[in-house]
């Protein structure tokens, strides 16, 4: 009595082997919106109606968002187009790390990737890929890598796995990050300021972390990676001019051995964003680098209370308010 469901598995076994042996054997479909859902649940009452309903055919048709997701990804409504000079900045929440994602009109940029431990958490496969799947993007830019620490290098080869990324910036097998690399994408200007072309003993580790300006119009973004007071003093000495931003990414998820009052008082932005993990070991952000930043009357957020933190910059209209993950997808159950 087993011997065809037996022989109906082994058929379906061959059929996955000869699957897995495809160059790309999975497809990712996208979530379908409560639209296709609702459509799919009354094509299939309509389908499994009762012998004589008419046409009961024809509920098939309004299930076809659910059973062909690569047509359904294709022509699903993407992301809101950015206007030329428009930046979208996004520091997901990818725990004891950093992630950032700039996207203009038709580049994006991913700065560091998060952390990943072997046998555990990967914050590219679990947080960077899912969140560039799901605002549409199809290739990466450029990927900035700060520098060599786990916790910000960790996910880049689930994204280098998942996306075609035409660039790379600060990674041992491409370019180093490099003082006076600049690129302009959609009216939009890069500069790498920090490190300089010195020795390596002189700028590794947290010190020798990449400092990139971005510039829309009159506003900036300044991202620090791990830099520390060492490397916050050079810039401040050497730089001056060019530290002036409105929008900062607090150095070293906001360590005592960084953002030192002259460094915060030249940077003067009028937002901070730190990212960080909840209740982390380390006590970071430290109570006395938050004490610095609000003192000043600084908007201090931090994805450990957040979520990801997303915000626009135009060369038109400047910033922004900062967008709280948390608090744009709040749920009743979630406590105050």
């Amino acid at each position: 009595a087993l011997v065809v469901p037996a022989q109906a598995l082994e058929w379906i076994w061959l059929g996955l082997a000869k699957i897995e042996q495809l160059a790309n054997p999975v497809v990712l479909g996208a979530t379908p919106d409560l639209i296709a859902v609702a459509l799919s649940a009354f094509g299939l009452l309509w389908l499994f109606a009762p012998r004589g309903w008419p046409a009961r055919g024809c509920g098939l048709l309004l299930c076809l968002p659910l059973l062909m997701p690569v047509l359904y990804t294709k022509f699903r409504s993407g992301p809101a187009a950015l206007d030329e000079g428009s930046l979208e900045i996004t520091v997901l929440d990818v725990g004891q790390g950093l992630s950032v994602v700039l996207r203009s009109q038709q580049h994006v940029l991913v700065y560091d990737a998060g952390p990943a431990y072997p046998g555990g958490f990967d914050a590219g496969a679990m947080v960077l890929v899912p969140y560039l799947r799901s605002e549409g993007v199809m290739q990466v830019n450029r990927y900035v890598q700060s520098h060599g620490d786990l916790d910000h290098r960790g996910g880049a080869q689930a994204l280098r796995r998942e996306f075609a990324v035409l660039d790379e910036l600060g990674t041992t097998a491409h370019l180093p990050c490099q003082r006076g690399q600049r690129w302009r994408w959609d009216s939009i200007d890069f500069e790498i300021l920090h490190p300089t072309a010195a020795t390596e003993d002189q700028w590794s580790g947290n010190n020798g972390s990449c400092v990139l300006r971005v510039s829309v119009g009159s506003h900036v973004l300044l991202l620090t990676g791990d830099i520390e007071r060492p490397a916050e003093a050079h810039l401040i000495a050497h730089m001056p001019g060019l530290l002036s931003a409105d929008v900062l990414v607090v150095p070293h998820h906001g360590s005592d051995s960084s953002s030192s009052i002259g460094f915060i008082n030249r940077v003067e932005p009028q937002v901070a964003l730190i990212s960080a993990g909840w209740r982390n070991r380390w006590e970071l952000p430290r109570h006395r680098v938050v004490r610095r930043y609000r003192a000043r009357d600084i908007k201090l957020l931090n994805t450990a209370e957040a979520g990801a933190i997303t915000m626009y910059i135009s060369a038109e209209t400047g910033l922004s308010v900062p967008i709280s993950q948390r608090q744009a997808a709040r749920r009743f159950w979630h406590a105050d």
